[in-house]
């Protein structure tokens, strides 16, 4: 990219974007400058648009996880995340990144860790994206960010990584994202033993379960902030513990206020399906729920259009996610 931007003649540019002297002119006593045309805008822009493409790698998806409030990247080797299978360094691997972590970035993180180091692995790169070309000018800014946001697949480690995600970036940019997958992790329940669904006790145990904000407010992103959203991928990660597959299950409520999606995946992993190395108390019958809840929610997330008000259907929301400031990939504010 460097070599094809300076190749192009009468203009010098860096990828610091160090400012350019420009001559001036007199014209009816003020002063003019005579800025000379920017040669990458006469570009064709399907050929501009593939070079943003290529400059930020779109190829590879995008695992997001964060450490206390700060968000870290891991670019993905395979084209998109897998939440059902093993992909790369992310979710339940997030942990032995910490150390990779502290050794790729300056800011110490005072955390233990036994594992191994992995800056690299053979399927994840902890990286930043390289976002100078945004402060070029007006122009690149719009249509770069544009590819970066709406080409990429975000996958979030869990519903906090991307609230953290939602905060930081403004408002149009993250109406721009068109591919989502995250996890939500079911909180182990300290007042009672595991119950399975319809067994007695099932209702206050999955309410437990639930009773987090991340879960509203993360559903009530997705409805209301990010109207480019056209694929959906969410894991419901209940190891150890049991999660109702019934279309009539509390935990719905507030998906079912999703609409217009054009490609919809949920997965559900717990006791009776089968978790991670481990088989289910019964896998057949828990696959043939999983299939009849897949395609009764896409029924419904996948009619309609983005942002499309539902009404009669309570998903519990108490507010809306506060959005601060303008912000690329990378966390620097614009």
């Amino acid at each position: 990219m460097r070599k094809f931007i300076e190749s192009f003649p009468s203009c010098k540019l860096s990828i610091s974007i160090k400012r350019q002297k420009h001559h001036s002119i007199i014209h009816d006593g003020r002063k003019i400058n005579d800025q000379l045309p920017f040669p990458f805008l006469s570009l064709p822009p399907e050929i501009r648009n593939q070079i943003y493409y290529a400059l930020f790698n779109c190829d590879l998806a995008i695992h997001l996880f964060h450490i206390r409030e700060t968000l870290y990247l891991l670019r993905c080797r395979q084209q998109a995340p897998h939440l059902d299978d093993a992909c790369c360094a992310h979710s339940s691997r997030v942990d032995q990144c910490i150390q990779a972590v502290s050794n790729t970035f300056p800011e110490p993180l005072q955390r233990d860790s036994t594992h191994k180091a992995i800056t690299n692995t053979p399927r994840s790169i902890l990286t930043h994206l390289p976002t100078a070309i945004l402060y070029t000018n007006k122009q690149l800014y719009n249509e770069a960010a544009a590819v970066l946001y709406g080409e990429l697949t975000f996958e979030a480690s869990g519903l906090k990584t991307w609230l953290l995600f939602a905060r930081m970036v403004s408002p149009r940019h993250l109406a721009l994202v068109k591919r989502l997958q995250s996890t939500w992790v079911g909180l182990p329940c300290l007042t009672m033993a595991p119950v399975r669904p319809g067994a007695a006790g099932y209702a206050s145990y999955e309410q437990y379960t639930l009773w987090d904000e991340p879960w509203d407010e993360f559903w009530e992103i997705v409805r209301s902030k990010m109207d480019g959203l056209v694929e959906l991928g969410f894991c419901m990660n209940y190891e150890g513990q049991y999660l109702d597959r019934s279309t009539g299950a509390k935990w719905l409520r507030p998906l079912l206020t999703v609409r217009g999606l054009r490609r919809l995946e949920v997965w559900v992993r717990d006791r009776v399906g089968g978790e991670d190395g481990r088989g289910g108390e019964d896998e057949v019958g828990a696959k043939r729920e999983r299939e009849a809840l897949v395609e009764f929610l896409r029924e419904i997330m996948c009619q309609g259009k983005r942002g499309e008000v539902v009404d009669g259907v309570d998903g519990g929301f108490d507010g809306e996610a506060a959005v601060d400031g303008d912000v690329a990939a990378n966390g620097e504010k614009k």
